[in-house]
Order: C-alpha cells, then sequence, then structure tokens
C-alpha cells in the first residue's frame, strides 16, 4: 500500500470515528488567535521559586506547516475536546480531559476492526503497535520528580501540529530522521546531546551531515526504549552497535567478553563499557578512553581488587586485542603471519597424506590389475605353539 493510501485511509478513519461529533467552531475560529505572528497568548504552566504560578507562551500555529501535517484534515476541536467555546480565556468544565494520542488511535483502529475495515499493513496499524511498544518503554513510566506525569508522552516527540513522518527510503526521510538527536535533547537529555555533539558521532552526523552516523533512535530504539540499566537494554545497544560496526562485533564476539555477552548475560565488557557512550571518540584520540594513555584505567574498572573474584589490571593487559583479526596486516602483523602460517601447514599435511594415499591405493590396483596377491600379513619365520 502506497504512503497516500496509508494517510487516506488514516483520514477517513478518523472521519469515521469522529463524523457524528460536529465541531463546534471551525478552525478558522481558533487561528483568529493563535496563527503564528497575531498576537502572545500566555497560559500558566508551573510555578516559581515563591510558589507563584508561571506564565509561558502558548504554542502558536502556521497554517502552511498544520496543511502538511498528518492531523491537517481534522478540526481543532477533535483532539481539543476540553474547549467548548471559540473565547478568550476559555471556561472548562471541570471534569473536562484532553484526548490523549494513545487512546484516540487506539479507539480508531478499534472502530475499523468492527467494521471489518482495519489494514494490517497500514500506517494506523503500524502507529498503534508503537503505542503498544510505548506503553512498555521507559518514557511511559511515572516521572520520579513528577508522579502525577509520565518521563515523556508523544508531544515531547512529535509535533502534533506538523506532524508528517516522511515513507522510507526518500531522502526526506533522512533528513528528518537526521533531526533526532536534538529532538532528543532540546527538551530532556541536555547533557547527554552535549556529549554526543563532541563525539565523533555526533561531529559526523550535526556538523558533517553524514547521513551514516548514528543518532539516538539508531541506539536505543524508537518507542520501546528501556532503562539503560537493564541487562537486556544492554544486550540490545551492543547489537546495535554491530549494526554499523559489523567486523568489530564479530571480532568482539569471538572473546571472552563477547562469548558471554552472546549467551545472554551482560556482566562483561561491553562496547559501551570501553569505549563510552555519548561521548565516544576515536581511538586516536588522546580523550578516547580506549586509547594508550588511558585503556589501562579503563580495564581497571571492572578488573579491580574492589571486586569478588578480580584482580587488579596490569600493564599486560594492554597487550590484549579485543577486535584482533587474522586479515589485517597493518594492525595485527603478528597473527596475519602465525595464521598464514597454519593455514599453509594444514594445506600441505592434508594434500601430503592425500597424495600418499592416492599413490598406495593405485599401487594396490595395479597390484590387482596384474594379479599380484601379496599377503596383507607377512606370516614368515612366526612359530605357533601346537599344544594350545
Amino acid at each position: 500500500m502506497s504512503r497516500i493510501t496509508h494517510w487516506l485511509a488514516l483520514a477517513i478513519g478518523l472521519t469515521l470515528a469522529w463524523g457524528s461529533q460536529a465541531a463546534p467552531f471551525p478552525n478558522t475560529a481558533c487561528l483568529d488567535c493563535h496563527e503564528a505572528g497575531k498576537q502572545k497568548i500566555m497560559v500558566q504552566g508551573g510555578e516559581d521559586d515563591a510558589g507563584k504560578p508561571l506564565e509561558r507562551p502558548l504554542n502558536s500555529i502556521k497554517p502552511e506547516k498544520y496543511s502538511g501535517g498528518v492531523h491537517a484534515k481534522m478540526d481543532c476541536a477533535t483532539c481539543h475536546t476540553e474547549i467548548t467555546d471559540a473565547k478568550a480565556q476559555h471556561k472548562k468544565p471541570a471534569d473536562a480531559k484532553v484526548t490523549s494520542c494513545p487512546q484516540c488511535h487506539q479507539d480508531l483502529w478499534q472502530k475499523l476492526q468492527a467494521e471489518q475495515k482495519a489494514d494490517s499493513g497500514s500506517r494506523l496499524a503500524i502507529i498503534v503497535k508503537n503505542i503498544e511498544a510505548y506503553k512498555k518503554s521507559f518514557h511511559a513510566r511515572k516521572n520520579d520528580e513528577s508522579p502525577s506525569g509520565v518521563n515523556a508522552t508523544c508531544t515531547d516527540c512529535h509535533d502534533t501540529h506538523t506532524f508528517d513522518v516522511p515513507p522510507r527510503g526518500t531522502d526526506a526521510r533522512t533528513e528528518w530522521h537526521m533531526t533526532v538527536p536534538n529532538v532528543c535533547g532540546a527538551k530532556c537529555h541536555t547533557d547527554e546531546l552535549e556529549e554526543y555533539s563532541e563525539s565523533v558521532h555526533g561531529k559526523a552526523a550535526l556538523e558533517d551531515d553524514n547521513r551514516d552516523a548514528p543518532v539516538c533512535s539508531d541506539c536505543h530504539t524508537t518507542h520501546d526504549i528501556g532503562n539503560t540499566s537493564a541487562d537486556q537494554v544492554k544486550l540490545l545497544i551492543t547489537d546495535n552497535c554491530g549494526g554499523c560496526h559489523k567486523e568489530q562485533l564479530k571480532s568482539y564476539r569471538g572473546t571472552y567478553h563477547g562469548q558471554v555477552n552472546g549467551l545472554g548475560y551482560a556482566y562483561t565488557a561491553k562496547c559501551f563499557d570501553c569505549h563510552s557512550s555519548h561521548d565516544i571518540t576515536k581511538v586516536d584520540d588522546p580523550a578516547s578512553k580506549v586509547s594508550e594513555k588511558n585503556r589501562l584505567k579503563t580495564c581497571m574498572k571492572c578488573h579491580t581488587d574492589k571486586k569478588a573474584g578480580m584482580h587488579n589490571a596490569t600493564p599486560g593487559y594492554l597487550s590484549f586485542g579485543p577486535h584482533a583479526n587474522s586479515h589485517d596486516y597493518e594492525k595485527y602483523p603478528q597473527l596475519f603471519i602465525a595464521t598464514k602460517f597454519m593455514e599453509w601447514l594444514l594445506i600441505f599435511v592434508f594434500a601430503f597424506f592425500w597424495l600418499h594415499s592416492g599413490l598406495w591405493y593405485y599401487r594396490e590396483w595395479q597390484d590387482r590389475r596384474n594379479g599380484k596377491q601379496g599377503p596383507r600379513i607377512d606370516t614368515r619365520g612366526i612359530v605357533l605353539d601346537e599344544r594350545k
């Protein structure tokens, strides 16, 4: 199904879902005040240190951007159900509730299923799956500082007035994908964004506009983001690193650390334990945690007397090659030479014995052909004891 058909099905579904609920006022009535550039509307939002209400500017709408979004054909009042008039300082019922994004899409999906119009390959079906993933994610958990809310909602990442995900495989989708770091970091993860911006990944993505550079969602996924302290998430991030660094993941899997990790245990060293997470730098950078200057200190995060059954890392640890391979002569000449020697030795040994066996079989074939029947065992000189 094409992208246009996806959005058309969603728009038709929305019309079916709310067609019987006529909007109390048109969108033009909303834009009389809320259109960008007309006036600055202030609303209460939080409190200052003295406990006094704070005012913040209300989100203003740009019609040209809203018209390009997926919700463009919907009335404002469809989502803002708590607003019942188009007058300034809206009077809201005491029990008014704002329609949530997940509930809206799930209700629509259930309605289409009941009418047997649901398409499992449609965009709406993908949205419903994303909602289910989000509900199990770290973002959907209650916020420690504000238990009445969650860590992040749909609108924290997606602007509902302009939201429109371009189709996969297009330049527009790639450009949209490259905005993810700023979306994650601007509101919530400011420290992580600062570290990422100075990292080798961040510079490639934000400064060099390298479309292959990883952004937040490439490592942490999108809607099913988990707590990074969980073993399952640690293992997933390690696999995600290997999505780009395939050769390094392969060599890592051959080490003790990687083999334990591959069995589903997360207590051994993983990519980010050595290379760090958001502030990754090149190995030859003096600030890198795996540079020759800092590598021993990095090993001692795990290999220390302070941990049961462990001992302090010694300088000999620096000779360990976690990504050593047998086909890179420039980086690992000893391993390359030893591997080639063993390969040729095996080839020679097998070739010699195959040739030896082949010649032996050929001689026996010639003997049988010429009628020569030699004893298999030479019994000459053997004296048998007849008393037995």
